[in-house]
């Protein structure tokens, strides 16, 4: 997800009239979807914060720029 643009919230039909908005995917939620309880019930293993350091740096490393903090924020967020 993070090496692709999100869809806009807002559906338009083909008349180029608003007709559904829905709340916004943003990258931050699939990651703490996929990682949260990793780090949660991993916090006290060294090898599975390695690994999710790492795989966040990888996310970083792949993302486009405008996902480029989600993936910082994220790591940041673990770290403090």
């Amino acid at each position: 997800m993070a090496t692709r643009h999100l869809p806009s919230a807002a559906h338009h039909d083909g008349a180029g009239r608003l007709r559904l908005v829905l709340p916004p995917q943003r990258l931050a939620d699939y990651l703490a979807l996929a990682l949260d309880e990793a780090d949660q019930y991993g916090a006290d293993s060294r090898q599975v914060q390695q690994r999710l350091d790492a795989l966040l740096a990888d996310v970083r490393a792949a993302a486009l720029p405008e996902h480029c903090p989600t993936p910082e924020a994220y790591a940041a967020s673990r770290a403090g």
